[in-house]
């Protein structure tokens, strides 16, 4: 599935609904499914183009920019997580 087909809605208020809906799609994976503990790359298949889209979907939807070396060493979903309440939303 291509990024022009992501569309996340305002509506899910919560940085990590936010968050765990961008892994979702781009890892094609329930959104139920997905744990903290989740490793990107081991346990939901994200590889070095998925890991490209999640940073530039963070930069696109939540007005968080990260750089390449920081995105590098992001390695769970609980990772993620941390960075988006650090920097909080654009529409925050």
């Amino acid at each position: 599935m291509g990024r022009e087909a992501i569309l996340f809605p305002m509506r899910l208020t919560s940085i990590d609904d936010r968050v765990l809906a961008m892994v979702s799609v781009l890892t094609q994976t329930p959104a139920s499914d997905i744990r903290p503990e989740d490793d990107l790359r081991d346990d939901l298949g994200l590889d070095s183009v998925g890991a490209m889209e999640l940073v530039a979907l963070f930069s696109e939807e939540l007005g968080i920019e990260v750089d390449l070396e920081r995105a590098s060493q992001l390695r769970t979903v609980a990772a993620l997580l941390a960075v988006a309440r650090e920097n909080g939303t654009r529409g925050a």
